[in-house]
């Protein structure tokens, strides 16, 4: 009946939802998926990372100004506070599209409708991508419009020259999803460098057009070779950081249902023996003692899988008389068992 029940539950949800919340009003009490709504530790050192590169790239280049190796521009970095703001401008334009591509995709996974379904088998949806780009786009318009205005007015020219930049955050955001999809369907790419290089040569590209085009809208003469070159740079290096830390970190914070489902199992057995042997003592000796019937295994490494769990249980429950014993060799105590 058990199992009839829940095929028709299953039939009836989608592919990928989570039966537990249609088993429950039946009585089910079932250990719920949660899903992680930001992956928040990620972001956050992803961005410090990508803001210490910018920082080190930003302060490289002052350093090469000062040798005198060509006349630099008005724009160029002139001194090392420069390459602390472009970090922090970089962190924050970044940071917003970062938050804003986890949202959107947090929200629709809950949902259920981002990844696609081929049979029962999960795959990206790359109009997803395109979905996340565009949002990332308008809100990095708005943040990139805030910092200007901290340090100008409201003038046309603000508008139009900050509307090229929005190419960066909407490809940060892009890649971010991409990066998280690709860990949570097991398709990193095997190589780094294919993992890596995408993003920083997209980034770099938008970087290097947004530059061309955005100084056409200001009173700045033609070019400005140096500045394109820096912003250019910049941009490779807010996206090889970024696409080098995420999968990484999103991969090693990733929840393991496996060994999670085992250490449920081994504090159930943990239970069970001390309600069974009602000391302590006792039944902490008893899961460290190979077993006959778990073919000697120790009864706590038994909850690795299912069925010695289930083994391990049994003996719990159908012995009437549990007695250890010591060992009469100098190897581990055995359990003697009447039933």
């Amino acid at each position: 009946m058990y199992v009839l029940l829940g095929c028709a539950v299953r039939l009836k949800v989608k592919p990928h939802a989570d039966i537990n919340l249609s088993l429950k009003p039946f009585g089910f009490i079932l250990g719920s998926v949660v899903r992680q709504p930001e992956n928040r530790d990620v972001m956050l050192v992803a961005l410090t990372v990508m803001a210490a590169c910018v920082f080190a790239v930003a302060f490289a280049a002052v350093g090469l100004g000062y040798l005198g190796l060509w006349s630099r521009s008005e724009f160029f970095p002139q001194t090392a506070r420069d390459p602390f703001m472009l970090s922090i401008s970089a962190a924050f334009i970044h940071g917003i599209a970062i938050l804003t591509a986890d949202r959107v995709r947090a929200r629709r996974i809950g949902k259920e409708d981002w990844f696609a379904s081929v049979g029962l088998v999960r795959a990206p949806s790359r109009a997803n991508y395109i979905r996340i780009a565009f949002c990332c786009a308008v809100m990095g318009y708005i943040s990139l419009l805030a910092w200007g205005l901290m340090f100008q007015g409201v003038t046309a020219d603000l508008f139009k020259g900050t509307l090229p930049y929005v190419l960066l955050p909407a490809t940060t955001g892009g890649f971010y999803a991409y990066h998280l999809d690709n860990v949570e369907l097991g398709t990193r790419p095997a190589s780094r460098l294919w993992e890596i290089a995408p993003q920083a040569l997209v980034t770099g590209f938008f970087a290097f057009a947004a530059a061309k085009v955005g100084f056409g809208f200001i009173d700045a003469p033609a070019g400005i070779p140096d500045v394109v070159a820096l912003v250019s740079v910049l941009g490779a290096t807010v996206g090889a950081s970024l696409a080098w830390y995420i999968p990484t970190a999103a991969q090693s914070s990733r929840r393991d249902p496996l060994v999670e489902a085992r250490k449920e199992r081994m504090s159930a057995l943990k239970t069970a023996a001390l309600k069974r042997f009602e000391d302590p003592a006792l039944a902490d000796k008893w899961l460290n003692q190979p077993h006959p019937a778990l073919g000697n295994r120790l009864p706590k490494d038994a909850a690795a899988d299912v069925e010695s769990y289930e083994h391990a249980i049994s003996q719990l429950q159908q012995s009437q008389h549990l007695v250890l014993v010591p060992s009469s060799s100098a190897e581990q105590p055995r359990l003697s068992c009447s039933v």
